[in-house]
């Protein structure tokens, strides 16, 4: 069973984004367009916050979910990138040896298996942690929130949200943060898609998100 990590190094539980002013806050989650939403909002107005330091239920609020297997193979590629290639290991705050990453003996699958290994163990960084764990209130339940946009449609929601809510924020979301993929990672993505015990592996592991990403009404408030 996959243990789940109560604090991530570089992500404290509750962290939300808070126009006091507007009376509006942002729920971000690591890999869900998050830094293009943080540069947005800390122009109007927003400060980082915390949703269990404060009581924010009178606020209205907003956040933006991601398909789980997606943000999951995105995830690992981010971590290749961004320790791998510039550091050329992992750091030493993962709890788990993680050094099969950069053996060049591995193809880019096995590699990939050999991650997933080790996330089926414990989902150690806050980029694979499960995406309801953001949306966790101390209690227990789930923040509840006036939009939820998913990643895949978010041009779309957003402007329906805009046109909804009146709010002064840009129209056009920026896609400053859209990464380039080598031509070896896209064939990993597609030697994954194509393998069903590979993709049942990493669903098993995101099931509450899955249903969340389908079923908005369980973070929405009645």
């Amino acid at each position: 069973m996959t243990e789940i990590i109560q604090e991530m190094p570089d992500h404290r539980h509750g962290t939300c984004w808070v126009n006091r002013d507007w009376g509006w806050c942002y729920v971000n989650i690591p890999k869900n367009g998050s830094n293009t939403f943080k540069e947005i909002l800390k122009y109007r107005g927003f400060s980082e916050g915390n949703f269990n330091d404060e009581s924010l239920e009178n606020f209205k609020s907003f956040t933006v979910l991601r398909d789980p297997v997606e943000r999951y193979i995105s995830a690992y590629l981010e971590i290749l990138d961004r320790y791998l290639e510039k550091h050329a290991r992992l750091p030493d705050r993962y709890p788990l040896p993680c050094a099969f990453i950069s053996d060049p003996t591995l193809s880019m699958l096995n590699r990939f298996d050999e991650f997933l290994q080790i996330s089926e163990f414990a989902l150690f960084d806050e980029h694979i942690q499960q995406q309801s764990w953001f949306l966790r209130q101390a209690d227990g339940q789930h923040f509840q929130f006036d939009a939820v946009f998913n990643l895949e449609t978010l041009n779309r929601d957003w402007h329906q949200f805009l046109a909804r809510w009146k709010l002064s924020l840009p129209s056009e979301l920026p896609r400053r943060y859209t990464s380039r993929r080598s031509d070896e990672q896209r064939t990993l993505r597609r030697q994954i898609y194509n393998s069903p015990s590979l993709l049942s592996r990493i669903r098993n592991l995101y099931l509450a998100d899955i249903k969340l990403h389908t079923d908005h009404s369980l973070l929405l408030r009645t």
